[in-house]
């Protein structure tokens, strides 16, 4: 895939004969994060949800950073979403930035800031 951050989504993939598209990006705020609508083969993942990226896949599943907007403060959870089925489930808990480097050995490694200085991992199991 090629390099993409937070800021600076890829707006369309196409993984095992799937269309995955990002719709209606917007920022965050200036310069944070872009996040929008998520579909797969036009299908859209969640009713109000907003995905932010990158996101990665593995298992027959997409990983992706879900916006959720709380009345005292926001962040993002990780979201596997079955490629086959759309069934989405939300892992972990929520951090303010969820920057994705790889899945691998049950494992989702991650940044939790966009320079990359602050590594982090979470089962995905």
């Amino acid at each position: 895939m090629p390099n993409c951050d937070p800021t600076s989504v890829q707006r369309e993939y196409s993984i095992e004969g799937h269309e995955i598209e990002y719709r209606d990006l917007m920022e965050i705020c200036q310069g944070g994060p872009e996040i929008g609508n998520l579909f797969i083969d036009g299908q859209r993942i969640g009713d109000n949800s907003r995905f932010g990226g990158p996101l990665l896949y593995s298992n027959r599943s997409i990983y992706a950073p879900i916006y959720v907007k709380k009345f005292i403060s926001s962040g993002f959870i990780l979201a596997k979403i079955d490629i086959m089925t759309n069934e989405m489930k939300l892992i972990g808990r929520r951090k303010g930035l969820i920057f994705l480097e790889k899945i691998s050995d049950g494992l989702a490694y991650y940044y939790r800031d966009l320079d990359k200085t602050v590594p982090e991992t979470m089962p995905i199991e």
